[in-house]
């Protein structure tokens, strides 16, 4: 009873009551759910989670092992562990980050729904259950392949970083991060500038759903794919909502090296010959602002800013407040959550 106390209602109330309430009591939280499946069974679960892992352009996945994420999750009605509560590091370095995965101000996610299956339970050596998170687009992020492509010396350097801090023997088995980032179909959601922040996106409003899925484990992988998850149960939140608001953020290690992914931009057409690169200055400024547009306005469809007006200096919050207040008042599919009813879904 205290548990339930301590969570709001709703659907991550809902989410976590049916998760806890199977908990499993094993020290390696063994599940042997998928082996029970017989094989013609097995076969149309697995197409069954293929069929309905929910789509939109507003809609990104996330894969996690076990059940420890999605109760914590659920509990904390965020996403993304509060800074505080945290081990990892209190690192902006998002090069460093796509190799280590270490820091409590990222949180990754993909665009694909085929990527996300195998970070549920295909890492596993015994059968598991696992979750995908299907949720709207945070507030602010970053994309680790557009960084590359716009900004390769920022990648190289820290190659170069890491073989010279390297013994000799060791460097030929080293994988570039260049390489990594070309194969990295990620989104990086940016959950926080410093430990007092908290940008996490609210389980209530912007996830779209919850589906359990289970695996048979590395283990037994000669004889059955440890990639292809089945579908075990699936939860829909009537309350979604995706972000009104969501910045495309870049980061570089110097004001002449902005300036130089900037002019990069322009030239592929990422942005136009009057426009620049929003910044992680720019996004410290307007988060409260996005915070209380998203408390006033409901959209089917996030708006995604990935270029601002070149006159407008990063982190001028005035004047990037003035700009895209304008663009949401102009936008048809905007509407005063009052005038909405219900919270717009897709």
């Amino acid at each position: 009873m205290r548990v339930k106390r301590l969570l709001t209602q709703g659907f991550s109330h809902k989410v976590y009551h049916d998760i806890q309430q199977h908990q499993t009591k094993l020290t390696f939280r063994l599940d042997t759910t998928y082996l029970k499946y017989k094989a013609q069974e097995r076969t149309a679960k697995i197409q069954l989670l293929r069929d309905s892992i929910p789509t939109g352009s507003s809609l990104i996945y996330r894969g996690t092992e076990g059940t420890d994420e999605v109760l914590g999750t659920m509990k904390s009605n965020r996403l993304g562990r509060k800074s505080e509560e945290s081990r990892k590091a209190p690192s902006h370095d998002i090069v460093g980050y796509i190799r280590d995965n270490d820091s409590r101000y990222f949180l990754s996610y993909t665009p694909c729904r085929e990527t996300v299956k195998p970070y549920t339970v295909g890492l596993s050596l015994i059968p598991k259950k696992g979750y995908i998170f299907v949720t709207g687009l945070p507030m602010v992020y970053t994309t680790p392949q557009k960084l590359l492509l716009l900004n390769e010396k920022m990648f190289k350097r820290y190659d170069k970083r890491m073989i010279d801090a390297m013994p000799q023997d060791d460097v030929r088995g080293y994988q570039s991060i260049v390489t990594m980032t070309q194969n990295n179909n990620e989104i990086t959601g940016i959950i926080g500038a410093s430990a007092k922040d908290d940008w996490r996106s609210e389980v209530n409003k912007r996830m779209h759903s919850v589906i359990e899925v289970c695996g048979p484990g590395r283990i037994v992988s000669s004889v059955m794919s440890s990639n292809e998850p089945a579908h075990v149960r699936h939860w829909q939140n009537p309350d979604f909502s995706p972000e009104l608001v969501a910045l495309d953020i870049v980061f570089f290690d110097t004001p002449e090296e902005y300036e130089e992914m900037n002019e990069k931009a322009r030239d592929m057409g990422l942005i136009g010959k009057d426009e620049r690169l929003p910044t992680f200055s720019d996004a410290q400024k307007l988060v409260g602002q996005l915070k209380d547009w998203g408390d006033t306005y409901g959209t089917s469809d996030t708006m995604k800013f990935t270029a601002f007006p070149k006159k407008i200096k990063p982190g001028d919050k005035a004047t990037l407040v003035e700009f895209l207040d304008e663009q949401i008042k102009s936008n048809p599919s905007v509407k005063l959550l009052e005038e909405l009813g219900s919270s717009p879904t897709l």
